[in-house]
């Protein structure tokens, strides 16, 4: 605060014009001659000015001072640092902020070099005043500074001040500087920045990118490894529009109607398509996930989601899947001399028959008056029509389940399952085993109407071969058909053939090469029934003992829209 100058100066001047007075009137007095009334008029009017102008400047003085308390009220309220230096960098005026910041108390730092106290210059604290880049731009070439500086508090830590300094001329040129301390926002922009080199180090190693819509302004917005998996050099301005035309032409469609039923139900947004790098023109698979953001009234607003580049695993998911489908028709193969010989079982009794009534048919005709001869011929070409048609079923029964279901179809595991048990019905039956056919009505499922044919018969005749090898009295399978608690059908097989090892149970008898067949078995056919239900239907396959046997249990999905 300024000292208060006026009052030793009002002083002194009222002593000069005493004086003066003192002077004109002294020869009168000394005389004995009164003094004329004109000079005591002229005493009375500086008397009277003097008065007036020591109360203004008094007045003044009160107002000027009551006014810098006000500014350095404001200044210490300010959140951030500020101080006045003169031309010679002293400090004469620091705000509150400013000594909190720097740990200094007023009287410490009032006076002092600002840039000897506390500016640390990158740590290097022997670079003189007149090189300081504050101190050139403010005070030598009256411009303003702004940038980044080291400041050091009193215990000696640093921290970061974003600085801006003016010039200030007048009386007391020098210049007023106002920093903050941005430290702590330089560490975030720092971890800021390194989680984003992180993210994108991960993205690239997943080969996952994500963006971000914006319906409003019609923005997409691309993270680095998106405009990687995409072909599109990074930065170009995207939109919906334009990444539409990146999609393969033969899944654009299926993209569009995705989103828009996305959209419609506010559902999350999840699609496999394939896109068409315009930089190589190469195919690729990708898997994209979104949620959506909507408004009040329902609109969409935009969405936020991922895109991984999934062709590597897409290949290796098409060339298991084509392995799978040879190892299932190689265990079809493997089944083919029994099949053959269930075969040949079916036919023997269709062809005694035709041969019976052919070599009987002469003599029936002897026997019957020439009328009925026609009767009895038609008759015989029934029967014979009947036998060469179960003969044909047959063999249709067995090119479909030697046929691989070319796609997913919707089919009754009912008629399924019975085509199944009418190939092996002389098998079954040579070793006088009874099968029990428990059928409820059933829904239709969606899948591989030969493959699950493959798996009932793998089961059946594992409970056959399992009732021969033990002898067991009184052979039975029992197959019952039911739904589940959620609606899904079940189809049950079960025998009394004393049941598995538990040691097998529950999952290790649906490991690959593992038999309970010793030698005789290759031990792929209940891995690949797994495969087949599980994997490539979407039921569930488990096996149990109960009672006096084994009971296999297979569970399949509905079909949703049934014909």
């Amino acid at each position: 605060m300024p000292k208060p100058i006026l009052a030793p100066f009002v002083a002194a001047l009222t002593l000069v014009l005493l004086f003066i007075n003192a002077i004109i009137l002294a020869p009168s007095y000394l005389s004995g001659i009164e003094p004329h009334w004109t000079s005591i008029v002229i005493i009375i009017f500086f008397a009277t000015l003097l008065g007036i102008c020591t109360f203004w400047l008094v007045r003044r003085q009160q107002y000027l001072q009551q006014k810098y308390r006000d500014i350095e009220s404001m200044a210490d309220a300010m959140g951030a640092g500020l101080y006045f230096m003169d031309r010679d960098g002293r400090i004469i005026f620091v705000n509150q902020s400013a000594l909190n910041m720097l740990g200094f108390s007023r009287t410490e730092i009032h006076g002092q070099v600002a840039h000897d106290l506390f500016h640390s210059h990158a740590m290097n604290d022997n670079i003189p005043l007149h090189d300081c880049p504050i101190y050139i731009r403010t005070i030598q070439q009256q411009t303003t500074y702004q940038g980044e500086e080291l400041f050091r508090r009193k215990n000696g830590t640093i921290f970061i001040a974003s600085v801006i300094s003016n010039p200030v001329s007048g009386l007391k040129p020098g210049s007023v500087t106002v920093f903050h301390d941005v430290t702590h926002n330089r560490k975030i922009e720092e971890d800021l920045k390194r989680n984003e080199a992180h993210l994108r180090q991960a993205q690239a190693v997943a080969r996952l990118g994500s963006w971000t819509l914006d319906v409003v302004s019609d923005t997409l917005i691309w993270s680095a490894e998106t405009y990687q998996i995409f072909g599109i050099p990074e930065g170009t301005a995207m939109t919906y529009e334009k990444f539409v035309e990146t999609v393969h032409p033969e899944d654009r469609q299926q993209v569009e109607q995705s989103w828009r039923e996305s959209v419609e139900q506010r559902a999350p947004y999840n699609i496999k398509h394939r896109i068409v790098r315009p930089d190589n023109g190469e195919v690729r698979w990708v898997r994209e996930r979104a949620e959506l953001s909507f408004d009040e009234s329902g609109a969409l607003t935009g969405g936020i989601g991922i895109v991984q580049d999934i062709n590597d695993v897409h290949e290796l998911q098409q060339r298991h899947e084509n392995q799978q489908a040879l190892l299932i028709q190689q265990a079809k193969m493997a089944e083919l001399g029994y099949m053959i010989g269930a075969i040949a079982h079916q036919w023997k009794q269709p062809l005694n028959s035709i041969s019976l009534m052919t070599q009987s048919l002469p003599l029936t005709l002897l026997q019957k008056p020439d009328g009925e001869h026609q009767e009895v011929i038609n008759n015989h070409v029934r029967e014979v029509q009947r036998q060469v048609h179960f003969m044909g079923d047959t063999l249709d029964n067995f090119q479909d389940f030697f046929s691989p279901s070319r796609c997913r179809e919707q089919f009754d595991a009912l008629q399924a399952t019975a085509s199944v048990l009418q190939l092996l019905e002389g098998q079954l039956m040579r070793h006088q085993i009874e099968v029990e056919f428990c059928r409820t009505e059933l829904p239709f499922i969606d899948g591989y109407p030969n493959e699950f044919k493959q798996v009932v018969l793998n089961i059946v005749t594992n409970a056959k071969e399992a009732l021969c090898e033990k002898n067991i009295p009184s052979p039975r399978i029992s197959i019952t058909t039911s739904l589940d608690n959620y609606g899904s059908p079940c189809i049950r097989i079960r025998d009394n053939a004393g049941g598995i090892d538990s040691r097998l149970l529950p999952d290790a008898i649906f490991q690959s090469f593992v038999s309970t067949k010793g030698k005789s078995g290759t031990g792929i056919g209940l891995s690949l029934s797994r495969v087949i239900i599980e994997e490539k239907m979407g039921g569930r396959l488990v096996a149990e003992n109960v009672d006096d046997g084994a009971c296999f249990t297979i569970t399949v999905p509905a079909a949703q829209n049934p014909p």
